[in-house]
């Protein structure tokens, strides 16, 4: 299950539209993109195991020229250099990309050569400070990738004890459940949860990878203007509840060549998407679903069918049956169709091939289905099955629901 290489190869020849061009265009960027692994290099990994134990100037100056005089084919960095790429290597230097000065989007991936923004035609370019030699952008986007501040975290010895707590709670949950017979008696974290073990159990997560939660909202920065910025963290689920909600470990927006300071140890990490969590607007870019406006609004992608009034945009997960409307029968709770119950991979190839604008909508309405998710860009080893790692809306739980009414 899921979507290999060459099946997103041909699901892209597939798109027709130009919407679904763009989704694919993108989600073929995010399944190639990389990360230069710097660690690779013996030269690099030598200089910052001689800069991290806060070696003075001096004495990092003096070993440099030892080690230069003895082995001049080495090639160790600088005192200078390798201070420069320690804070580049942390994460805290952005990927800085040209954008839309109305913000609809950036110019990367499909749009990276474009001169003029798709969707509202404006100039890219700055035609007052751009001359025939250098071309400057009208606004600027900066991204903050996770991948070096997941590194960063492991640097420090301090920290590297605290990204091993989903390790070490993970060995405790399973001495529990083979006292329990297969049932924790409390549920009290996402590492009790069966997809979570069942993801160890295969060794989709393994040792020494980090767990992570994206979170996403949208914000409305003007009043009388629909929200047009969107804010994301990312949360880590290697540290402890106590620990992971604090600002400090919240992480703001391939395998990974992991520094471990404590063990000074170089050791592979993979992060592992756990979980996407948004409200629902946000929720239904991310998924790619139709969302509360279409028949088959489940986020997890169940097939039960939603209703709505007569002439009302909004679905409701409404399970009995409406007075005089026998089109949706009575649905019995116990009876509910698990996740992913509909073909999920079936449905999104009908919506990508769709040649005309009324094929496709009918199409949505009948899958439940508005583009591939951009998450299907992920190695399917590093990820749940989509769309089994969007969150479930709690807010919405019929149970936390009834109970309110129930006193």
């Amino acid at each position: 299950m899921g979507w290999t290489d060459d099946d997103l190869d041909e699901l892209h020849h597939m798109a027709h539209l130009q919407d679904a061009q763009d989704a694919m265009a993108f989600i073929t960027a995010l399944r190639k993109a990389s990360l230069d692994d710097s660690f690779a290099h013996p030269d690099l990994l030598m200089s910052l195991k001689l800069f991290f134990p806060d070696t003075t100037i001096k004495a990092y100056n003096l070993i440099h020229a030892a080690i230069s005089e003895r082995h001049p084919d080495d090639d160790v960095y600088s005192y200078y250099h390798v201070k420069q790429l320690s804070s580049e290597l942390s994460g805290v230097v952005p990927l800085v990309h040209d954008m839309c000065i109305n913000t609809c989007l950036a110019f990367t991936g499909p749009f990276a050569d474009l001169d003029r923004c798709p969707r509202c035609g404006e100039d890219c370019w700055d035609q007052k400070r751009s001359t025939p030699q250098k071309k400057v952008a009208q606004q600027k986007f900066n991204t903050y990738p996770i991948g070096p501040q997941l590194q960063a975290l492991w640097w420090h010895p301090d920290h590297t004890e605290k990204m091993h707590w989903r390790e070490e709670h993970r060995k405790k949950i399973l001495k529990e459940l083979k006292l329990t017979g297969g049932v924790p008696e409390v549920y009290e974290d996402m590492l009790h949860g069966k997809q979570y073990l069942d993801a160890c159990q295969s060794s989709k997560i393994k040792e020494g990878d980090s767990v992570l939660m994206l979170s996403i909202d949208g914000v409305q920065l003007y009043e009388s203007k629909q929200s047009d910025c969107w804010v994301y963290i990312w949360v880590l689920f290697n540290h402890a509840p106590e620990e992971r909600y604090q600002k400090k470990y919240v992480l703001p927006s391939e395998g990974l060549a992991i520094w471990n300071g404590a063990l000074n140890i170089l050791f592979q990490s993979n992060p592992f998407l756990f979980v996407a969590t948004a409200d629902g607007p946000s929720m239904a870019f991310l998924t790619g679903l139709v969302g509360h406006h279409g028949k088959f609004g489940c986020r997890l992608y169940c097939g039960l069918p939603g209703r709505h009034k007569p002439g009302a945009p909004t679905y409701y997960p409404a399970m009995r049956q409406p007075h005089g409307n026998t089109d949706h029968p009575n649905i019995l709770i116990n009876q509910l169709s698990p996740a992913r119950s509909l073909d999920y991979e079936h449905n999104v190839q009908c919506i990508v091939s769709c040649q005309y604008v009324a094929k496709y909508e009918q199409a949505c309405l009948e899958t439940g289905i508005t583009k591939p998710s951009i998450f299907c860009g992920f190695d399917t080893d590093h990820i749940l099955l989509i769309p089994l790692s969007f969150g479930s809306d709690i807010m919405h739980v019929a149970a936390i629901n009834a109970m309110a009414f129930s006193w």
